[in-house]
């Protein structure tokens, strides 16, 4: 057995494998969940598979979703209810409570 075979029964992959085989490294990483790259030995690098809530916050970024200085900078209440206050009704629209009985008296008429 070569030094590649070996190190494909350990989590542990040589750099040489890693150029040979990367596709079948890739896939153990996922199934593994990791995979260190050593050199001589050595390990010199860690493959991981993504992170769900990693990825899942990487698309409400790319949404526009989320702000990511959302995720860096402590707000205190008072500056998160200054920065997303939420909107406002023009008294011509009427009050919430309003609106609720005139949606129940509607849904009564059907």
């Amino acid at each position: 057995m070569d030094s590649d075979q070996a190190s494909a029964n350990t989590d542990h992959v040589t750099i040489r494998e890693l150029q040979r085989h990367t596709r079948d490294v890739l896939d153990r990483a996922v199934a593994e969940g990791q995979i260190y790259i050593t050199k001589h030995g050595r390990t010199i690098a860690r493959i991981l598979p993504p992170d769900p809530a990693e990825e899942q916050i990487n698309a409400a970024i790319a949404a526009g979703i989320l702000d990511p200085r959302a995720l860096t900078e402590a707000y205190t209440n008072g500056e998160v209810l200054e920065r997303f206050a939420p909107a406002t009704r023009s008294s011509a629209e009427g009050s919430l409570t309003d609106t609720v009985i005139e949606l129940r008296e509607a849904e009564g008429d059907r």
